[in-house]
């Protein structure tokens, strides 16, 4: 009897410790920066019984349109056990332009998280038609070799029939990579239309003129006499071909006055390094990896140039094979990974020297340069002690030549340092204590309920998922910026694939220096709120890696496009 008190005890406990992070209400949107004649899709889910109740949504009329809602309900079990979900989808026109909010809705007590939204002016009306196509240039002229962005947008108020298509840009001269596709609503004239939105990365590859020829959309539209329920798919209906505008644009040579090795007109570039976990005091003959990524917004990966593995006596240096990738979405994001091992034949101080790249800036049009700043590494006869941080350069501190006897000064900030690690030491074995003792709580929960393994690893409502389901329910938990699911996601896409049993392994098969930095910081914002490293952009590179690997190691062509209407 007291027994079972104090197991009822622990689990209020862990369910009171727990509550905050399972919230059974969430809202998200399609999309956050839309025109004032177009539409996006506010959706509310609920993953507990609503008891008929339904979201507060009265908030929502203050600066939107609700132009539709539909619910939907998902039941599943596992091991016996009921669950079932619940979403509203609501289509909300904007009233007005501008940064709106949607606001917080509530459901069972339970309240959503406020959403932005940008509006911008309306776009550009076009006569009363059941079909019409549009396009646009981000850029009238642009440097050779630089990234263009195409836009097309099909407009249709019917259906288009189940063999509509519309053909690519065929640019001469010229690389074209087709970029995300994207599919919303917006009203024209009173007149609701479904839009169908597909971008394409066009780099010009010869100065002069640039000419891009029209797009041609292939569609088979009802009309009045064949709508009825004989041909659904609108095959005796009426055969259109639409063309959007063809474009012609100057391509300028590269500028006279640019100095770098290699022409690279881009939006931003940065080189970025990681030492795989590694410390910089090793002791004489350790080996320890160093990845050096360059990341080009606007540039293919193939464009950017190698950067020379340094050559330093008293290091043996020894160079892996370059990794190029694009990284797609809005526009290109291209990315060369190089990595080497350094092993170390003598004791010392070693300087590994600064490394530039010389790039052009197409938003202020003039030449830039990326930088890696110079890194020091200490080669000591005997065990490594730790250093928290790479050291960088200091040419007023460094010597190249074996040390004699410490300084003074190496002496205080040898202790700083020390005093530092072991502040975070206790830290961490706080931290790590309080997650043993919520784990044992959980774990006595689910010996309690009957439960057997996670279900937090797989999609909701999928018993046996694929790799490729996993991998899309992973690019949505990143979308959304849900570090929980996304590490979920990622090991149940290890387990199926190479069956890991932790995160920890499949790191360790990946060996993906990238993806791993990335994955640090996902999991430091979920244990410290405070932590460093751009959160956002960690989502987006998991993303981006876990598809490149994805399509690397699968046998499954990816040739096929998908069609225009589904």
């Amino acid at each position: 009897m007291v027994l079972r008190r104090i197991v009822n005890v622990i689990s209020l406990a862990s369910i009171l410790l727990c509550a905050p992070l399972l919230a059974a209400v969430t809202a998200k949107v399609d999309r956050n920066q839309i025109s004032l004649n177009e539409s996006l899709q506010f959706v509310v889910s609920f993953d507990q019984r609503p008891n008929g109740n339904t979201p507060d949504t009265s908030g929502l009329t203050r600066d939107f349109d609700i132009l539709g809602t539909s619910q939907s309900s998902r039941q599943t079990y596992i091991n016996g056990q009921s669950e079932i979900s619940t979403e509203w989808i609501y289509t909300l026109a904007p009233k007005r332009e501008g940064n709106l909010i949607i606001p917080s809705v509530t459901l069972n007590g339970e309240a959503t998280e406020a959403i932005a939204i940008s509006v911008s002016e309306a776009s550009k009306q076009v006569a009363d038609a059941s079909v019409f196509l549009e396009s646009e240039l981000d850029h009238q002229q642009a440097y050779v070799q630089q990234q263009i962005i195409l836009t097309l947008k099909v407009y249709h108020a019917v259906s288009l029939g189940r063999n509509a298509s519309l053909s690519e840009p065929a640019v001469n001269d010229a690389i074209v990579n087709k970029l995300k596709e994207t599919e919303y609503q917006t009203r024209i004239n009173g007149r609701e239309y479904r839009v169908f939105e597909q971008r394409f990365a066009i780099f010009p590859q010869k100065s002069g003129k640039l000419e891009i020829p029209a797009s041609i959309l292939t569609a088979t539209i009802p009309t009045r006499r064949n709508r009825n329920m004989f041909d659904p798919f609108n095959i005796d209906g009426q055969a259109v071909r639409i063309r959007s505008d063809a474009y012609s644009i100057d391509v300028l040579p590269q500028p006279k006055n640019y100095t770098g090795s290699e022409w690279l007109p881009a939006d931003n570039v940065r080189i970025l390094d990681d030492w795989n976990g590694s410390d910089l005091n090793i002791s004489l003959g350790q080996s320890v990896t160093r990845t050096i990524t360059t990341v080009a917004e606007g540039l293919l990966g193939a464009q950017l140039p190698p950067l020379p593995a340094p050559e330093v006596a008293g290091l043996k240096i020894y160079a892996d094979q370059a990794e190029v990738s694009d990284g797609e979405g809005d526009k290109i994001v291209g990315s060369r990974t190089q990595s080497y091992a350094l092993i170390a034949t003598k004791v010392g101080q070693f300087v590994l020297p600064e490394q530039t790249l010389e790039w052009w800036d197409t938003n202020s049009n003039q030449q830039r340069t990326a930088t890696l700043p110079a890194v020091v590494i200490n080669v000591i006869n005997g065990p490594a002690t730790t250093t928290p941080k790479p050291e960088r350069y200091d040419p007023g501190q460094v010597t190249l030549s074996p040390p004699t006897s410490p300084l003074p000064e190496e002496k205080t900030t040898e202790t700083l340092v020390t005093d530092n690690d072991q502040q975070e030491t206790s830290q961490l074995k706080i931290a790590l204590a309080a997650m043993t003792l919520l784990w044992l709580l959980t774990t006595i929960l689910w010996i309690r309920a009957g439960r057997k393994g996670s279900k937090a690893s797989t999609p909701k409502g999928n018993n046996n998922p694929t790799e490729q389901s996993l991998l899309n329910a992973l690019k949505k938990a990143c979308k959304n910026q849900h570090g929980k699911q996304c590490l979920d996601h990622l090991l149940a896409w290890g387990q199926l694939r190479y069956g890991c049993g932790s995160l920890k392994e499949l790191r360790g098969i990946l060996r993906d220096d990238i993806l791993n930095q990335q994955i640090d910081i996902v999991e430091a914002h979920l244990y410290r709120a405070s932590a460093t490293g751009d959160l956002a952009n960690a989502f987006a590179t998991i993303a981006t890696r876990m598809s490149q690997i994805h399509a690397a190691t699968s046998s499954i062509s990816k040739d096929k496009l998908p069609p225009l209407y589904r």
